[in-house]
């Protein structure tokens, strides 16, 4: 079985958890003896704008076509391209590809979908966010309202530019891309929550399957032979530093403390709000609460959350199943989360962690001296977490991919 994946970023090139995702996915499937590639975009500054070029990852053909500036803005017509159709097709031709499995695709072409569909190849679609529907992914408003009325997108954006510089509706663009959507074979979603959204939507008339995205549980369990000596309560925040994260908010939440309390709050991730995390350092607490720590590599990030007692993850969009917050969980971790999106599938609250209402700085504070309050608390959220992700497991996730490829194939043959 041959497979391709099709994303429009893929590591070591990463933006979010999706590229990570895909590339463990089909890291797994590569391993077990699958013949796997890679068709992504790439952010280079360094090449011309729809050049291809064609490298090894870890053992994996990636072909990589440069994107360029306009490609991947909201503001023009980033989900439909010639050049780039003419690209993927010529690529989809010299690989022979038994089933495309696409991720995320702003900045690529829906266009895609129907050019695979046209050589009789089984598509697959995992969605990790709102794009299909919602031109800004986060269904949040410029201001960070939540939208409540998707058929309402012209109050955010009234259009947009297509590839000759003229405006178009953003109406038109939904309708375009759901069209596209809906030639899909099966919709992989790893949350109910965001299933249900493209159902509602119009988005998913095909079949949907809700997959976890799954964790490699050996990477991220605590280590057995060491143990990791902690003077304080220690919470954690590992994200894109920016607003939607809730980045301000966790700042606003430690403001409201009480002094004097044994704890540290570590912020790891990079982002525009970065110079904000520094100045509060530096005007509040001088460091003795709060350490930016920086970007952390993935590979890196096991030993971070191993540091930690609670994770926090202050989302201020309803995110599909954030892979901080299973990797936080499956090392054994207490998270303290917002309850938007599919979060509260996977966070319990009392049971795993803590769940809060989202933007409410108050009961953020309140949680944090909970936990503070009662260590072992947080030592028994963290370990029904783990618990939990142990049957979350990337090689039962992957298990579903083969048998859901195997049958898709197998409908086409017949």
């Amino acid at each position: 079985m041959k497979v391709l994946y099709v994303s429009n970023n893929y590591p070591p090139e990463i933006i979010g958890g999706a590229e990570l995702i895909a590339h463990r996915h089909l890291k797994c499937l590569f391993d077990q003896g699958f013949d796997c590639e890679v068709f992504s975009g790439c952010l280079t500054q360094n090449m011309p704008a729809f050049n291809l070029r064609s490298e090894k990852y870890q053992g994996i053909k990636v072909s990589r076509v440069s994107l360029g500036q306009e490609q991947t803005s909201w503001e023009y017509e980033n989900f439909r391209n010639k050049k780039l159709n003419n690209i993927f097709e010529k690529s989809l031709l010299e690989s022979k590809p038994d089933i495309v499995h696409f991720h995320n695709l702003p900045g690529l072409s829906v266009d895609f979908i129907e050019i695979a569909k046209s050589k009789k190849i089984p598509t697959v679609l995992t969605v990790h966010d709102h794009w299909g529907f919602c031109h800004r992914q986060t269904l949040t408003k410029p201001n960070g309202e939540l939208c409540k009325d998707i058929s309402k997108c012209y109050e955010c954006q009234s259009y947009f530019f297509d590839n000759h510089n003229m405006r178009q509706s953003i109406l038109e663009r939904n309708k375009y891309v759901q069209s596209k959507i809906n030639l899909v074979d099966v919709i992989i979603s790893p949350s109910q929550y965001l299933a249900n959204q493209y159902c509602l939507a119009g988005c998913a008339s095909n079949n949907v399957e809700v997959i976890s995205y799954g964790v490699n549980l050996a990477d991220y369990c605590p280590l057995k032979n060491q143990t990791l000596i902690k003077k304080n309560t220690r919470f954690g925040i590992a994200s894109y530093l920016g607003k939607h994260k809730g980045v301000d908010k966790v700042l606003d939440a430690i403001s409201l403390l009480p002094k004097g309390l044994d704890v540290k709050f570590l912020f790891a991730g990079k982002g525009p709000l970065e110079k904000d995390i520094k100045e509060f350092i530096n005007s509040h607490y001088n460091g003795a609460y709060v350490e930016f720590v920086g970007w952390i590599p993935p590979e890196n990030t096991p030993k971070f959350l191993q540091s930690l007692d609670i994770f926090i993850a202050a989302s201020q969009w309803p995110e599909n199943q954030p892979l901080s917050i299973t990797e936080a969980m499956a090392s054994g971790v207490a998270v303290i989360a917002t309850d938007c999106g599919g979060v509260p599938e996977i966070v319990r609250h009392g049971f795993n962690g803590l769940i809060v209402p989202m933007g409410d700085v108050c009961a953020l504070a309140t949680a944090f001296q909970l936990y503070t309050n009662d260590p072992k608390l947080a030592k028994l959220h963290g370990q029904a977490g783990q618990r939990f992700m142990s049957q979350q497991s990337i090689q039962k996730t992957i298990l579903s991919l083969y048998h859901l490829y195997k049958k898709l194939i197998s409908s086409r043959l017949a």
